[in-house]
């Protein structure tokens, strides 16, 4: 229930601003993968630590390196493993195994997304942040 709701809270909220479904999907996603972002900035927030601030060039975007999308690889690979295990458990629960390996799927289909988004821009999408004044 939680999932539906804030799902559907975010898609009426972003309909009623006459927004497309790709961005309402592309928003779903990064929304997610900002998880790991939120959290440490949640945590060193709670305790009083501060969190350095970077400001991005103007017209210019960089590939994180791989090193830096450790959180979503380990997620990546916490997902892959537990989908191998709960393929080999499905004779035993079949069910509850089957809803596990499907959240995990989800979850890997979201993760993957970090490859996509990490890529430079090509000219389509250079063009598409001209025109909607994306900087």
């Amino acid at each position: 229930p939680y999932f539906v709701m804030t799902f559907l809270t975010f898609y009426v909220t972003m309909k009623k601003r006459h927004y497309g479904a790709s961005e309402i999907y592309n928003g779903i996603i990064m929304g997610s993968l900002s998880f790991p972002v939120t959290m440490l900035a949640s945590l060193k927030g709670l305790l009083g630590l501060k969190l350095k601030f970077q400001i991005t060039p103007k017209g210019q975007r960089d590939k994180l390196a791989l090193w830096q999308l450790t959180p979503w690889l380990i997620m990546i690979g916490l997902n892959m493993v537990a989908l191998v295990f709960g393929y080999f458990r499905l004779q035993q629960d079949f069910y509850p195994v089957l809803i596990n390996m499907l959240w995990c799927t989800y979850h890997l289909f979201i993760l993957l997304h970090i490859f996509r988004l990490n890529s430079l821009p090509n000219i389509q999408t250079q063009e598409y942040l001209k025109r909607y004044h994306v900087t």
